[in-house]
């Protein structure tokens, strides 16, 4: 009999004191296992100590129903029951996040709110690049001060006055110019209007 064996016999038999000695050789596995299997964007909102400790907590009222096979089988138990409680408490999250995409925080929750990531299927994936694809070709085919001024405002972020300080225009000149070569885009994409 090993000593995980020899603690198992001793906390049914009724001694809390197994019981702390398994925890103290467990846990901090448990703990590590968590937080790696625990998505980087919801690291800020999930505390693996609490989730291992919900983890162990399950694993003792249940182990009545756990059967020693070999070594490593009770830390492997007591991880399942942790991934299974990881599991629940992110489908949790993810059902209180908006249809906006931002996060609903709980009363007292640590953190701030995020939107969260929308994970697109392959296919939505496929069609997003097939997508981008076609508006990149487009934007190729503008004039080269069209694409400029494409760049400076949408990836650069200038503002509108900055640009026309900068090119020596007025921003309704630059606001026509702009809202010209996204017409353009729009027309070559044919792509419904706003107007």
């Amino acid at each position: 009999m090993n000593e995980t064996q020899y603690h198992l016999e001793e906390i049914r038999a009724g001694r809390t004191d197994s019981w702390n000695a398994l925890d103290q050789r467990i846990r901090p596995q448990l703990e590590a296992a968590l937080h790696g299997l625990v998505p980087q964007r919801y690291r800020s909102l999930i505390e693996t100590r609490d989730l291992a400790q919900s983890a162990m907590l399950a694993a003792i009222h249940r182990l009545p129903t756990f059967e020693y096979q070999h070594r490593g089988s009770l830390r492997s138990w007591v991880l399942a029951i942790g991934r299974n409680k990881l599991v629940s408490k992110l489908r949790a999250l993810e059902a209180s996040t908006r249809p906006d995409g931002n996060r609903v925080f709980l009363s007292g929750e640590p953190g701030s709110p995020e939107p969260v990531s929308q994970e697109l299927s392959p296919e939505a994936e496929l069609e997003a690049a097939s997508e981008l694809a076609d508006m990149l070709q487009t934007l190729a085919t503008l004039p080269e001060d069209q694409k400029s001024l494409l760049a400076r405002r949408f990836l650069n972020g200038e503002t509108i006055d900055s640009l026309a300080e900068s090119l020596r225009v007025s921003p309704r000149t630059i606001g026509r110019m702009i809202g010209g070569a996204l017409r353009e885009m729009q027309r070559q994409l044919d792509l419904p209007r706003n107007d």
